[in-house]
């Protein structure tokens, strides 16, 4: 049985390790009756950089860090979110034709594995609908390889930690951006952060959504040092020392006796290497450098999405207000530093270094963009259970309302219902002595319902026609898998026939096949009276039938 502390620390707590190439940053927060509080927040430079390796090679080096985090006997939290770093997962844009959101799961991984240098099954994968424009539905595909999540995962298990949010870098910024004020989900936004690993990540924002992410490596900001004798030179330009020539073989220039050799010493052991130096620069003295980057990056945004990029949002530089105010004049779009007025509470100057941290200890309590963990951790996770809750209640609440207007509904409907009955009664059977009037009230009523009975029986005998000719007019290797059939509502509609079928395709012929089973339709006048054309809503690849190739397509004729 849980005590009450540990499932208030279990639901209440967590923390943040936000993993970067030359260092860690963890933080920890807790929710309080006055909001999220985060009591601590730090950064550790690593021994040595891990840029481009696993994070299996990884994890001895941030094992380090993660085991200083938390020394003295502290435990950690049992929560965590993690990032994934931007070499470790791919996101990829592409757009789909409408289809059902039942079957939007399967297109979903057949069209990816054309933009994807991996197998989809070897991925952990999410996705997100994006714009919708002409019939096609945009989709944000973003994946990373399992290997590599479960190296995640089972790092943190083995510490007795839950990772229960895995997040790409980029949703991370574009998180913390769209808790500023003022932000339109209609307009362009870039983002700059700098990494005192002498990298700034780009971010492009639209719909609130990351359009695009690159990192961009610069050279590092350092001064020059002295090296001695009044001789200055930049840092790893110094000249190459000659060393000493040594005499020839047996000889002493001196002509003094050799000493005796001396034994040699032991070793004094190796030092543990010193941590990497993080610099912050400010942006004034990194922009001749970055400049030309993200002219490319707003002209890119620009072009892709059809707006310009309303402001350019900075962090993690040092801060220099008047210098970002001259930016932002001479390069003619709003310069602006994340204000984070979300962590108000966190008395650290320039705490705009730690956004990705803080933003994953934001998602840690709500909903992240995406995450990647394996679902079986998440259901581990008890906060998990917050938003199945918080429904549940919704649904309750909206049964008992539902209930309440339907309770009275009945009551009236009952009502109509029993005064349509006498109504009704009265045509039942003529009596002698019924009046004229009486007669011609039952005379329409009867004609009304033949009318009625007819309009069933054509519709029937029309559907039946039309079945006839399919089975003429689809060829044997196809098959009819579902059909609806809609009957026009006025005189100025169409009937419409949509059908679902299936074209076993063994030479790969499945474009020609369909195309002619559309021309048969066309050519057929039984099969296309009452409709005015034959549309193909879409075709793609099925999955195989006893091994053989299966095409999907639909069909609509109106």
């Amino acid at each position: 049985m849980l005590r009450i502390a540990d499932l208030k620390k279990r639901l209440l707590t967590g923390a943040a390790v936000y993993i970067s190439d030359d260092f860690v940053d963890v933080a920890e927060a807790s929710l309080t009756a006055k909001g999220m509080h985060v009591p601590s927040l730090r950064r550790f430079p690593l021994q040595r950089s891990i840029k481009g390796l696993p994070f299996a090679d990884a994890k001895e080096s941030v094992g380090k860090i993660i085991n200083e985090a938390f020394e003295k006997g502290k435990k950690a939290s049992y929560r965590i979110a993690v990032n994934l770093r931007d070499d470790s997962f791919i996101l990829r844009r592409f757009k789909l034709r409408e289809i059902p959101e039942n079957e939007l799961d399967k297109a979903i991984v057949f069209e990816a594995q054309r933009y994807v240098p991996y197998n989809v099954d070897n991925l952990i994968f999410r996705y997100k609908k994006g714009v919708k424009r002409k019939g096609l539905q945009e989709i944000i595909f973003v994946g990373s390889e399992k290997e590599n999540i479960d190296a995640i995962i089972d790092f943190f298990r083995e510490r007795e930690i839950l990772p229960s949010v895995i997040e790409p870098a980029p949703f991370l910024l574009t998180r913390m951006m769209n808790l500023e004020k003022g932000i339109e989900k209609e307009k362009a936004y870039l983002v700059l952060h700098y990494e005192p690993s002498n990298k700034i990540a780009i971010t492009g924002i639209w719909q609130k959504r990351p359009y695009f992410f690159k990192d961009m490596a610069i050279s590092p900001v350092e001064p020059e040092h002295k090296l001695g004798h009044e001789e200055v030179y930049p840092l790893g330009e110094e000249p190459e020392k000659t060393p000493p020539s040594e005499p020839p073989p047996g000889e002493n220039p001196s002509g003094e006796k050799p000493p005796e050799e001396e034994p040699p010493k032991e070793k004094p052991p190796e030092k543990e290497p010193e941590p990497i130096k993080l610099a912050y620069p400010s942006l004034k003295e990194v922009w001749d450098r970055i400049e030309r980057d993200i002219l490319n990056s707003v002209e890119y945004l620009r072009k892709e999405t059809k707006k310009e990029v309303d402001k350019i949002f900075i962090s993690g530089f040092s801060s220099d207000r008047k210098e970002e105010a001259n930016i932002s004049k001479n390069f003619g779009i709003t310069v602006k530093r994340l204000t984070l007025s979300q962590f108000s509470n966190v008395n650290i100057e320039d705490k705009d270094r730690f956004i990705p941290a803080l933003s994953l200890i934001y998602d840690m309590f709500h909903s992240p963009f995406l995450n990647l963990t394996r679902k079986e951790i998440t259901y581990r996770d008890p906060w998990a259970f917050r938003p199945v809750l918080v429904k549940s209640a919704l649904a309750v609440c909206a049964v008992i309302i539902l209930h309440i207007f339907l309770t009275s509904f009945n009551l009236l409907q009952e009502k109509k219902v029993n005064r349509l009955r006498e109504n009704l009664g009265a045509y039942n059977v003529i009596r002698p002595e019924a009046t004229k009037e009486e007669a011609l009230g039952y005379e329409d009523a009867m004609k009304g319902k033949i009318v009625f009975i007819d309009k069933i029986l054509s519709n029937r005998l029309y559907l039946a026609e039309k079945m006839d000719r399919l089975s003429k007019d689809i060829p044997k290797n196809a098959w009819v898998n579902s059909m609806d059939f809609r009957n026009p509502v006025g005189d100025k509609e169409m009937s419409q026939l949509k059908l679902r079928c299936e074209l076993y395709t063994p030479d790969g012929r499945e474009t020609a096949d369909v195309n002619d089973i559309i021309e048969r339709f066309e050519s057929d006048k039984t099969m296309m009276s009452g409709f005015e054309k034959i549309k193909l809503i879409y075709t793609r690849k099925g999955r195989p039938v006893d091994g053989k190739e299966i095409t999907e397509f639909e069909i609509l004729l109106k």
